[in-house]
């Protein structure tokens, strides 16, 4: 357990660190792929509200990259996104992250939410529910 601040110069760390790690997660899924990114920013327990054509729910980040991008890990990502918004717990262990998906040839966009979780201040974040 981490116990909660005030201190509003660590929730700006905290949200600052969360904002960067979500603009890592999609610039790396330019470059590993799409699924392999969401194997490497997911938590094992992790969650995927699936999608068209796809299970309810899909569980764990080896899964969830499978899922996204069917099963081709290291395809490159047709979409990025970022966060325009970014909410954090004052014990910075727990956070989410708001924003818009595009795709990367402009046809369409979409919005998306992350939650994010560490097991304390200092350890990376990992997402649990996309």
């Amino acid at each position: 357990e981490v116990p909660p601040t005030t201190d509003t110069s660590a929730l700006d760390r905290h949200r600052a660190s969360i904002d960067r790690i979500e603009r890592e997660f999609s610039a790396q899924s330019q470059q590993i792929g799409l699924g392999a990114a969401f194997v490497k920013y997911g938590s094992a327990d992790a969650m995927n509200m699936g999608g068209p054509g796809s299970p309810s729910f899909v569980f764990g980040s080896a899964e969830i990259g499978k899922l996204v991008s069917g099963g081709k890990l290291d395809d490159p990502s047709p979409v990025n996104w970022a966060p325009d918004r970014v909410i954090v717990a004052s014990s910075g262990d727990l956070g989410v992250t708001i924003g818009t998906i595009h795709r990367n040839d402009k046809s369409a966009s979409f919005p998306f939410f992350t939650i994010w979780r560490r097991a304390s201040a200092t350890d990376p974040w990992r997402y649990i529910a996309e």
